[in-house]
């Protein structure tokens, strides 16, 4: 099982932009930053088979994001989904077989908790 806390305001996943000339990920530095979180506290640790995936939001207020954007972000992060030219996945976001996510809201301390297993 790996475990992964990161400190902070739950950030959700937002919609490519396109502009006249390009399409570009609004994402990549927050996902950059999920996966090197990863990196740090589990190395570059390969997961081969099925998992279950389980993330927690924790807000100090009722302005809240949606759960399956902030779910997206967390797992395209984690699984290294979002164009990174960082070769390194820890696993496919297709192993992920079940998922479970939560909101809590009114916590002096904003974070977001993940939990990996494999099933």
């Amino acid at each position: 099982m790996y475990t992964l806390t990161i400190e902070g305001r739950p950030k959700p996943k937002k919609r490519p932009r396109v502009t006249k000339s390009h399409t570009y990920n609004p994402n990549q530095k927050a996902e950059n930053f999920i996966l090197a979180k990863w990196v740090e506290k589990h190395g570059q640790v390969k997961i081969e088979g099925d998992i279950e995936m389980v993330c927690g939001f924790y807000y100090s207020d009722k302005r809240v994001a949606d759960t399956s954007n902030l779910i997206k972000l967390v797992e395209d992060g984690i699984s290294n989904s979002g164009g990174d030219k960082n070769e390194y996945k820890p696993f496919n976001d297709r192993q992920i077989t079940k998922l479970h996510g939560y909101r809590v809201t009114g916590r002096e301390e904003e974070k977001t908790i993940v939990v990996v297993r494999e099933v």
